[in-house]
């Protein structure tokens, strides 16, 4: 969460929960995956509540900590994650193929990410009471990296089942929201848009149970 060390645990509880209510009411294991999404958006709120303690108290251990739990997750397990949750999920088998594209795509951008990372490690600071997380590579890179981690992290919801293709639409809105009102801090605020969006994925694995 980009607002506070409070806002950020408290998230992370309440999104957890969510994710765990959301996995409860599941009656398919191929949607096992895409219920436990919340959970794991909990879990990174989590873990930005320790950069939040590292940068007010210098706790440098904190704060290294919790800058790359919640880079992990931000950059490498979305990536990876969402095409395989997808590709689970109700897909049309038309679209299957396109889905292991984007899953492909994803472990090749988690793969360069993870290098990068390593080789010039990330810095995070408060910026008008957000976030903002810098890695040091250059912009062309950044830009050509949104276009990738987009392609396998977004796309899939429209070429799945139709339930999630609102559910898609909305992450694009928070995207646009993030990028031009608070682009200092993008990659936190965004991924506090999306973990807002957990609440759609309780219900739609509550319609799918209720359906059957």
């Amino acid at each position: 969460m980009c607002f506070s060390t409070t806002a950020s645990f408290s998230a992370g509880a309440i999104l957890s929960l969510i994710g765990l209510l959301s996995i409860k009411n599941v009656n398919k294991k191929n949607v096992y995956p895409f219920a436990a999404i919340p959970l794991f958006f909990g879990i990174q709120q989590a873990c930005e509540g320790f950069v939040w303690i590292g940068l007010q108290t210098s706790n440098q251990l904190y704060m290294m900590w919790g800058i790359y739990s919640f880079l992990f997750f931000a950059l490498i397990w979305w990536p990876l994650y969402i095409p395989y949750a997808i590709q689970k999920f109700k897909t049309p088998t038309l679209h299957k193929k396109l889905l292991g594209y984007t899953q492909a795509t994803g472990i090749a951008f988690a793969g360069l990410i993870t290098y990068l990372l390593l080789a010039a490690p990330p810095t995070a600071q408060i910026v008008e009471n957000h976030i903002a997380y810098t890695m040091h590579y250059p912009a062309t890179a950044f830009l050509i990296g949104m276009v990738f981690y987009i392609f396998c992290t977004m796309l899939p919801f429209f070429i799945s089942s139709d339930l999630l293709k609102l559910l898609g639409l909305m992450l694009v809105i928070s995207l646009i929201i993030s990028w031009f009102f608070y682009r200092v801090a993008f990659t936190s605020v965004w991924c506090f848009f999306a973990a807002l969006l957990s609440v759609m994925i309780l219900g739609i694995v509550s319609r799918l149970k209720y359906a059957q």
